[in-house]
């Protein structure tokens, strides 16, 4: 199995097999890392750039401000970690309102008033 050092646990799996060539499905990846040879990010992470996909520190917590993002997601995209912030927000995080508008709050639809 090829896992990427982030788990010593793999099953065989024939559907994977049978659309890859590869049939090895990695179980209890470790380090925020998913996927059948662990060499996704978990929900809630994003790849480092520059980073090796099996290095301990390859995913990063988006650490997404729940207030300011919609949906209150924790997740961000793959790319650059940015997370998906309301319509008066902005920020990596949606920690921050933007020009004009003050006061971030879970409970506004908007993020900031």
């Amino acid at each position: 199995c090829n896992c990427n050092n982030h788990t010593s646990s793999c099953v065989f799996d024939a559907s994977l097999y049978d659309s890859t060539g590869s049939g090895g499905r990695c179980i209890n990846c470790t380090h925020n890392t998913a996927g059948p040879h662990c060499s996704e990010c978990a929900p809630g992470y994003y790849p480092q750039a520059n980073v090796s996909v099996s290095s301990v520190n390859y995913c990063k917590s988006c650490d997404c401000n729940t207030a300011g993002t919609a949906n209150a997601s924790i997740n961000c995209t793959a790319a650059v970690g940015q997370c998906s912030c309301k319509s008066n927000v902005q920020g990596p995080d949606c920690s921050m309102c933007v020009n004009g508008t003050y006061n971030l709050s879970s409970a506004n639809p908007d993020g900031c008033q």
